[in-house]
């Protein structure tokens, strides 16, 4: 898999610059708008308690706690830029050496921190956009990342895959009423009737990439563990489904059925195909970042507005502890990827 040629070339030393003028960029747009306003939309939320609990302020961010809590992302981002820039041209995996993966990782996550930080700033319906976009393009990013490493393509075949997809699915996504993405926020306290279209949709998209994941990972350090295809298709199909199952919520369950279906067609593939050419090593980071996110989904659930552990008056919200813990997830899952090592040279 060759690298990303010229165009990494060009880059490489201006990766943390690049961040930090999206940054600032960002942070200028925001405190411009916080002048102009926000609109009644924003301002309607005043006083009450926001979907992720914490009660909505006047002022520059209308939740400051799990505002502020997405500075995590970008910080993460910006460590990735910055090694970035001080990468051999030559390492031992596109996470180690000069190329567009880490760098690409590296700006998802600082994108995911922006959108969230908009969002829980001004409670807006375009602020909720940015948010989703922000985690789609980061959980995204290791899916194309994996396929990319099993079926042997160059990086830029990878990012302009990976761009086109995360663009293809955001133009749909907008085709979607406003009423559709109603209940996302609180999707696991509604029945299924009221789930709308877009917040089913985003679940999809959200479920599945999580999922292949999975599916990727356990079919990368299962290949050489398990001679028997159907045990191993068995295993690396069952674990993305039950996490599926148990985190689905008012899904309906044709819907979790056909995920489940998919899931394991996709084992079924992947475990079909050839041994791949590399190895990762899942100690130390593969576990933290996996147990980061697992701590977090049930964190989250207690920052919902109408829980019994949510307390929209405190500076303390479980919703800016799934922030920071998934912060550390994006971090170790970069850091996991750093430790591939490649068993052959790649073709293209």
């Amino acid at each position: 898999m060759s690298d990303g040629g010229h165009l990494a070339d060009r880059l490489h030393g201006s990766w943390f610059k690049i961040g930090w003028g999206i940054v600032g960029l960002a942070s200028f747009a925001y405190i411009i708008s916080s002048f102009i306003g926000w609109g009644s939309e924003s301002e309607d939320w005043i006083g009450r308690a926001s979907s992720f609990c914490e009660m909505a302020r006047s002022g520059i961010m209308r939740e400051p706690v799990n505002t502020l809590s997405n500075l995590a992302y970008i910080v993460v981002g910006m460590i990735f830029l910055h090694a970035a820039d001080r990468m051999p041209k030559n390492g031992p995996n596109p996470f180690s050496r000069r190329g567009l993966a880490a760098p690409t990782y590296g700006m998802t996550s600082v994108l995911l921190g922006i959108g969230s930080f908009v969002m829980h700033g001004t409670s807006t319906q375009v602020s909720g956009m940015l948010d989703w976009s922000g985690m789609l393009l980061w959980i995204s990013f290791p899916v194309f990342y994996n396929l990319s490493r099993w079926l042997g393509w160059n990086e830029n075949r990878m990012i302009a895959t990976f761009l086109i997809t995360v663009t293809l699915l955001l133009l749909i996504d907008l085709a979607f009423d406003s009423a559709d993405f109603s209940d996302l926020g609180a999707i696991d306290s509604q029945p299924a009737a009221t789930v709308g279209l877009g917040a089913l949709y985003r679940h999809i998209l959200w479920s599945s990439a999580i999922g292949m994941l999975i599916i990727f990972e356990l079919g990368l350090h299962t290949a050489e563990r398990f001679t028997n295809h159907g045990v191993r298709i068995a295993l690396v199909g069952s674990a993305p489904s039950l996490l599926l199952v148990l985190s689905a919520g008012p899904i309906p369950v044709l819907l979790i059925i056909v995920q489940c279906l998919t899931f394991f067609t996709a084992a079924a593939i992947l475990c079909n195909s050839p041994t791949p050419y590399f190895r990762r090593s899942p100690t130390p980071w593969l576990p933290v970042g996996v147990g980061a996110f697992i701590i977090g989904l049930i964190i989250w659930q207690f920052g919902l507005e109408g829980t019994t552990r949510c307390n929209p008056e405190t500076f303390f919200q479980y919703h800016a502890g799934w922030h920071l813990l998934t912060a550390l997830t994006v971090f170790s899952l970069g850091r996991y990827f750093q430790t591939e090592i490649e068993l052959i040279d790649e073709s293209e």
